[in-house]
């Protein structure tokens, strides 16, 4: 084993260098530490019927591997679950990893947070920031403010360069 290539929760030190980093940057994000982000990758369609129907992705229309990744702003990936079956949504990937219960643990025990996409259940996991394409709900009312979306948007990028 190499200590450089363990995938790992940051320590509390890390957590405040991280925060105090992101937070110079995008003062609306107080106690932000990374950001989450799943990743399918194509396949070739399996030869077998239950196969092929765990891999297909109905909203793409084609075969995937579902992968998910939670990035730290120096580049390491902090938590993951990969080769997952395409069906599944990334907010399922958090949840059956356990990655929800680590980011919640962290807000929960210390009020950290991470920023991800509209694809993540925020209402029911605690230390989740969105990122959202649609700020504004049903009957006109933004979601969050306007200065906070741009710099939860632009925060999230740290995950797609991550990929």
């Amino acid at each position: 084993q190499h200590p450089k290539a363990e995938i790992g929760m940051p320590s509390d030190d890390e957590l405040d260098e991280f925060t105090a980093i992101i937070e110079q940057k995008y003062p609306r994000l107080k106690k932000t530490w990374g950001a989450m982000d799943g990743l399918k990758l194509r396949i070739q369609s399996p030869s077998d019927d239950a196969k092929q129907s765990l891999f297909y992705n109905g909203w793409t229309h084609d075969h995937y591997t579902s992968n998910l990744f939670l990035f730290s702003p120096d580049g390491k990936i902090r938590a993951m679950y990969i080769n997952a079956p395409g069906c599944l949504h990334d907010s399922t990937l958090a949840h059956w990893s356990g990655i929800y219960k680590k980011i919640e643990q962290l807000f929960n025990d210390k009020g950290f947070s991470v920023v991800v996409d509209s694809a993540f259940n925020k209402e029911k996991v605690g230390g989740l920031i969105k990122s959202l394409h649609d700020n504004v709900d049903r009957v006109g009312n933004k979601k969050q403010s306007f200065g906070l979306n741009v710099q939860t948007t632009s925060l999230r990028q740290l995950s797609e360069w991550g990929m």
